[in-house]
Order: structure tokens, then sequence, then C-alpha cells
């Protein structure tokens, strides 16, 4: 009987051995021994058929990961990388082996160190992004998790202490190293990064920005700006916030940033506090007490909007918005 039962085992395994095709055994001997990209040709041919064994597509995704992973060692470009993310979050997104986790956990683990030394906003971005898929299949942990958890923690570190450095320029009497300051943070926000300390450094730097627009663009401030960042052609300066127990009074003055003659006016601000609530203006005197038109590259008056909303309620931003053109000028 247990040689019967033992039988019975060795013409399964073979079977299973056997209904491979060629191109997958091929594929199978190239990934053992780690050439991946020519896994990945004979794969090709397997996936056109339709013929793969029942761990195909584990081994598929396994060669796509050592693939992605040697790519990079290799110096591959932004585009490149994009590429592979869309194609390993495909594969990824059904059930997932332990092993095939570990593999992609360790190559995220030295693409992220990459990317991160590069130094460009597209590297970064491009870094945070794979972290968020790696955690959303649980693909970090030991010591792939340790190295990405040292990597962040590294990059927030030292972009706070970059912003810091900026903010004390700022102070010192160079408003532009305000602006700098304010986007480094930025940066961080469209990372889905943040922490009480980001927010205390922020709240001070919006404060010394209150009057500032934040012109990302100026030549030679910042080296290609991101547009998630720099997307308002409108630019708000706020010269005073005035509160009280029932209403708080803020003077602005626009510019007009945009390709074209703007027309603002009162009824297109509106006043945002920390928890959602949108105030429109009570009253207004000054520029925008009636329709004001401001050429391109131009700015406004100073006009005053009084909202009524106490000075116990948290502010979050002063916002314009006309069916031309929007901007949002955070409060600290």
């Amino acid at each position: 009987m247990r040689k019967l039962l033992g039988l019975t085992v060795i013409a399964t395994l073979f079977w299973l051995t056997s209904c491979k095709s060629a191109y997958e055994k091929q594929g199978d001997e190239h990934l053992n021994a780690g050439r991946y990209q020519k896994a990945l040709q004979r794969y090709k041919y397997v996936t056109k058929k339709g013929n793969g064994s029942e761990d195909f597509n584990s081994n598929l995704t396994k060669a796509y990961v050592g693939s992605f992973n040697q790519t990079v060692e290799q110096g591959a470009e932004i585009g490149a990388i994009l590429t592979f993310r869309e194609k390993l979050n495909e594969l990824l997104a059904g059930d997932v082996t332990p092993e095939v986790k570990t593999m992609f956990g360790n190559a995220i683990a030295n693409v992220v160190a990459k990317l991160i030394e590069e130094g460009s906003v597209e590297a970064e971005d491009v870094a945070f992004k794979l972290i968020e898929d790696a955690n959303r299949i649980n693909a970090l942990s030991g010591k792939a998790k340790s190295a990405v958890d040292a990597l962040k923690d590294g990059y927030i570190k030292k972009s706070l202490s970059e912003a810091e450095d900026h903010y004390q320029n700022c102070m010192n009497g160079d408003a532009q190293e305000g602006i700098v300051a304010d986007y480094i943070l930025s940066k961080l926000a469209i990372f889905n990064i943040d922490s009480e300390e980001i927010q205390e450094l922020w709240s001070k730097i919006r404060k010394a920005n209150l009057s500032v627009y934040l012109m990302y663009d100026v030549e030679g401030l910042i080296t290609n700006p991101d547009p998630r960042i720099n997307r308002y052609g409108i630019l708000l300066g706020i010269r005073s916030i005035a509160r009280n127990s029932s209403s708080t009074s803020i003077q602005v003055q626009a510019y007009n940033g945009s390709s074209n003659k703007m027309t603002f006016e009162a009824s297109k601000f509106s006043l945002e506090d920390k928890a959602g609530n949108v105030y429109e203006p009570a009253s207004s005197r000054g520029a925008f007490s009636s329709k004001t038109l401001i050429d391109k590259n131009d700015q406004s008056k100073v006009g005053e909007l009084r909202f009524t909303v106490g000075a116990d309620v948290e502010l979050k931003s002063l916002n314009f918005k006309s069916e031309t053109g929007s901007s949002v000028k955070y409060l600290p």
C-alpha cells in the first residue's frame, strides 16, 4: 500500500511538471538562475497561449519583481519604473504568496533607497507611492521594513531641518526663503506625510508668509517646482487679520498670475475653518466691494472682507474661486 502511495505521489509530481510547456520550463530555469528578463521573454509566450501551469502566475510575478529590481539597479528612468509599478500592481492584486511578498518587499527597500538618493521630486514621489503599494499587501517585514522605515524617517528629518533653516533665513529678512520652506513641507503633504512637528513648523512658516505671494516658480528659487504645489495662477497676500467674539476681518490683496485679465469681487471669496465649514463674506470694503478687473501680472489694491466667524473658531484658509481661476491661502 505504501509503495502504491509513493508511486501515486511520484506520478502526480511528474504530471505537474510535464504539463508545463517548453516555454514555461525555460522561463522557470531562467527565473531560478536570476535571469529575470529572459524569464519574462519566455513567459510572454505562455501568457499569449494561456497554457500556464498552476504556479505560473506566482513565477511570472517573481520574474517581474526581479526584473524591476535589476532595472532600477541599472539606472532606469522614472517612466520605466512607473511602467513596472503598473504591471506589478496588476499582478499583486490577487492572492499573493508569502514568498512573493518577501521578494517584493526586499525589492521595494532597494528601489526606494535608489530613488530617494536621486533626490528629484519625481523620484521621491515614486518612492513613496511604492512604499504605499508594499504596505497595501503587507509586503514589508523584517529587514526590508526596517530599511524602509529608516529611509522614510531620514527623509522626514532632513526635510524638516531644511525647512527650519529656510524659515530662519526668512525671519532674518529674506522673504523668498519662506516660500522655499513652505514648498518643502508641501512636498511632505503630497507624499501623505504628516505629524504634529510638521504642523507646528508649518504654522510658523504660514504666519511668516501671510502677506507673501507664494510664487514657487520665481526664477532661480526652486528647480522645476511640482505642479501639484505650484498650481495657482492667482495668489493671495493677507495684510492683517482682526478677530473678536463674533467676527473676523481680513485685509487681503490678490495677484493675477494667470494668462488673462481677471475680475475679483467679495462674493468670490470664502473662509474655511478646520472642521470644513465654509463662510461667505458678510460685508466688504475697499478693493473687492465691487467688481475689480486686474490685468495679468498685476495686483489689486487692499480689500477688507468681514466674516461672522468668532475668534474661538480655528481657521484653515481664505479661498478664492471664480469661473476662470481659484486660489487658497492657508492660515497659521
